[in-house]
């Protein structure tokens, strides 16, 4: 299935969300804005849930908020803050939560993006012989030698591998083993959820969602 928040672990942040999840764009004329609309759609629809709310320009305060990001044009990150997660708590104008989308990422990378967000991590952060198998294999590459988000530190997995927990099986389908794949991978696969993906959401939101 997938790699995700264990909602029965108090000790890790972030924290499970309560829905809907209130956002707000930074700037409305954001250029991946008809994509990223798209990715939540996908992913309402795949969940059968909703579970996203667009409050741009309304009263209701938004838990998190969308930023156009012109530096990491191809890329995105999310950026959480702990005291964002709960429904009906106003996100703190000096501590917000910020999902950066860059100008000019691919419609794959919002959706994965949107599933950091919602609790889940990498696949290659795993901690079983899969996983280990998926980072070995990308440390091998010589374009991530470098590493610069520290995403294949071993450090670094320690301390994801605390804060989550593994849901089935490693998918090798899931859009959060998307990481360096080929282009035409990205485009003709990793583009929207899996069977796994769906699943691992399902199931770390167990009776938190409108149908169980």
């Amino acid at each position: 299935m997938g790699y995700g928040l264990d909602p029965d672990n108090k000790n890790h942040v972030p924290h499970i969300w309560t829905f809907p999840i209130a956002y707000a764009y930074e700037d409305n004329n954001h250029p991946q804005r008809s994509n990223i609309e798209k990715a939540i759609k996908h992913i309402q629809s795949e969940i059968k849930q909703g579970m996203f709310i667009n409050v741009s320009g309304g009263k209701i305060p938004p838990n998190f908020v969308i930023h156009t990001d012109k530096a990491r044009a191809s890329g995105g990150q999310w950026e959480s803050k702990p005291n964002q997660y709960t429904q009906g708590k106003p996100a703190n104008p000096k501590q917000k939560s910020i999902l950066h989308i860059g100008t000019k990422i691919g419609y794959g990378d919002i959706i994965h993006e949107f599933l950091h967000l919602l609790g889940v991590a990498h696949e290659h952060n795993r901690p079983d012989k899969e996983g280990e198998s998926r980072r070995q294999e990308l440390r091998n590459l010589k374009h991530v030698n470098a590493d610069p988000f520290g995403v294949l530190n071993r450090q670094r997995d320690k301390d994801i591998q605390r804060q989550f927990k593994s849901y089935g099986a490693f998918d090798s389908d899931s859009i959060m083993n998307n990481y360096f794949q080929s282009e035409n991978d990205k485009a003709n696969k990793f583009n929207k959820l899996s069977a796994g993906d769906v699943a691992c959401i399902k199931e770390m939101y167990k009776g938190r969602l409108n149908y169980g």
